[in-house]
């Protein structure tokens, strides 16, 4: 999991956003957490048929923070053919047993704040499972169906993978007559051949700038531009993105203003795999 743009799935019409949160504080502070992350280990042992050994289920649910190990296993089963929507039927239908609202304690308000923020239970609750799911009032069977295939296809999507930096700019110095372009596909790839769009923000002067359709950046330094300026450059599969950082220094020279130098210091946010899908 990530944290830029979500994720979606559309299996027969419905459509999955994955939270960007990785933590849920009253979820940890409830011990609500540990309680769901033994119950998921019990259910997922119950099922079987896991490429995992007991140990690995056991100790890979709650961390102390979030249920993200628990999604990451199943994630793996998933991917790994082990199990299909027959399993994770069984597997939600043992969860669906247990009122975790009257065994740990805990209010409402925790469960809710999991939901809306945990990784796995943000899932859960986009597939089709509310609080009750978790108070120990059954569901309907066409519901839970729903629900397991929902969550099966979603984790059955392959990985998307964050736009990239083949290789890292060099610095170039230029005196231009017209706007300098820079195209910045040069700057930036994807692995899966996403289609990348491209934005630029101004974190430090004013330098006059546009980012055209074709995503390319046009600088037009004025006599006004001297100086430093400081911009970010931000590549977007529409699921994740990559941040490069570009420093841009105009120099005067007597009535005429010249754009000198153009360097790429670091990258301000590297690249983030985003929600898995």
């Amino acid at each position: 999991m990530g944290d830029s743009a979500p994720a979606k799935l559309e299996p027969g019409g419905l459509t999955m956003t994955v939270t960007t949160t990785d933590t849920s504080a009253l979820l940890a502070s409830s011990g609500l957490g540990a309680t769901l992350g033994q119950a998921i280990a019990f259910a997922m042992l119950r099922v079987g048929g896991l490429p995992f050994s007991s140990a690995q289920i056991l100790n890979g649910q709650w961390d102390g923070t979030s249920l993200a190990g628990s999604l990451a296993l199943l994630d793996e089963a998933v991917d790994s053919g082990a199990w299909g929507a027959t399993e994770m039927r069984a597997f939600l239908d043992t969860l669906d047993l247990n009122d975790f609202i009257r065994n740990s304690g805990t209010t409402l308000a925790a469960l809710s704040d999991g939901l809306a923020h945990d990784p796995l239970l943000s899932a859960l609750a986009q597939s089709g499972l509310t609080t009750s799911f978790f108070s120990g009032t059954r569901i309907a069977p066409e519901a839970l169906t729903a629900a397991a295939e929902a969550l099966t296809a979603w984790l059955s999507l392959p990985e998307n993978h964050a736009p990239s930096r083949p290789a890292w700019p060099r610095p170039r110095s230029r005196w231009p007559k017209a706007p300098l372009t820079l195209h910045l596909a040069d700057y930036f790839t994807d692995i899966d051949d996403d289609a990348l769009t491209f934005t630029v923000t101004s974190a430090l002067g004013t330098l006059p700038f546009q980012v055209t359709p074709a995503g390319d950046l046009l600088l037009a330094p004025g006599f006004a531009s001297a100086g430093f300026h400081g911009l970010m450059l931000t590549a977007s599969d529409g699921e994740t993105t990559a941040t490069l950082a570009l420093d841009v220094n105009v120099t005067e020279a007597g009535a005429a203003t010249r754009l000198t130098t153009l360097d790429f210091p670091g990258s301000l946010a590297r690249p983030k795999p985003l929600p898995r899908r």
